[in-house]
């Protein structure tokens, strides 16, 4: 499924066939959990994980995973790989993923 500009782009159970549908703005309220676990006993490695969600009905439920693990390389440079999925089922019915690698490198000035 793409989306994009207020539409979604999704191929059909038939051969070759794609479905276009609009998007629809939503509105939502309700109570909001999150929690936070990390560790830095390590000098060398480092974890953080963190979840939040609301308990808008099961078939509704916004869920938010994120998590980072810190590898120190130097001392002025780390290594940092992160983690996320997303669902938000009023804005768009499926898992949302993402992964990333991030080179951090510090200075000090004076």
């Amino acid at each position: 499924m793409i989306v994009r500009n207020g539409f979604a782009l999704s191929k059909s159970s038939d051969a070759g066939r794609i479905e276009i549908t609009r998007m629809e703005d939503s509105t939502e309220a309700g109570a909001e959990f999150e929690a936070i676990f990390s560790s830095a006993e390590d000098k060398q490695v480092s974890y953080y994980v963190s979840t939040s969600g609301g308990p808008t009905g099961a078939d509704r439920l916004n869920a938010d995973i994120n998590g980072k693990v810190s590898f120190k390389l130097t001392e002025r440079g780390s290594l940092d790989v992160v983690a996320g999925a997303k669902r938000q089922p009023q804005v768009l019915n499926a898992w949302q993923f993402s992964l990333g690698a991030l080179l951090n490198a510090g200075i000090d000035i004076l």
